[in-house]
């Protein structure tokens, strides 16, 4: 009886083995095929409006009316399929709003909020030019109107390709920050994005 136990336990165990090996032979490959897949790398500019919500607001304390909003993005891209890239970035983003005290409040003063942002999307790519692409963003800024930590976006575009591996992007896009339940201010950009890129490999 012991010997059949034994005997049992050890086919288990190689089982389980060739299944472990297997799982992390999968894994290392696909690691392996992300890394050393096709790449883009990609210069991008945004422009459009903003709105800026404080919870301030509603206990008497002053407005915020937006003007305006630009930034500018470096990615890198990374093709996963025909129709799926994973697109990691770095943004600086310069919001101009317009600030009201609550005891003056047609007396309206000029402000801006500067955000350092690195945004992590997933797109989509269907029918020729088409994607659609959102995901999360991480927002670093100073001052006192706290929108650190986490944000979230979603964009619709094209994109066009040149002959020469370089290629272009149009996408209308929304963006907001500062999701965080206990954050005071959320802000929300709405635009479009021009970005230029090129197929390292």
């Amino acid at each position: 009886m012991k010997r059949i136990i034994v005997i049992t336990v050890m086919i288990f165990l190689t089982f389980c083995t060739d299944r472990i090996y297997a799982q992390h032979e999968e894994l290392s490959s696909k690691i392996e095929h992300f890394i050393s897949g096709s790449k883009s790398a990609a210069f991008a500019f945004s422009f459009g409006g903003n709105s800026l919500y404080s919870s301030e607001d509603i206990e008497g304390g002053p407005t915020y009316s937006g003007r305006e909003f630009y930034s500018l993005e470096a990615q890198i891209i990374f093709k996963l399929s025909d129709r799926i890239d994973i697109v990691p970035g770095i943004s600086f983003i310069r919001n101009l709003f317009y600030y009201s005290p609550a005891f003056k409040p047609t007396l309206s003063e000029k402000a801006s909020i500067n955000v350092f942002s690195i945004p992590l999307y997933a797109r989509y790519h269907f029918l020729k030019f088409l994607f659609l692409g959102g995901g999360l963003t991480i927002n670093v800024n100073g001052g006192d109107r706290d929108l650190n930590g986490i944000g979230a976006g979603i964009q619709f575009g094209g994109e066009f390709n040149l002959n020469n591996g370089m290629f272009l992007t149009f996408s209308p896009f929304i963006r907001t920050q500062g999701l965080l339940p206990w954050k005071n201010y959320k802000l929300t950009n709405t635009g479009v994005t021009l970005s230029i890129g090129y197929k390292i490999k």
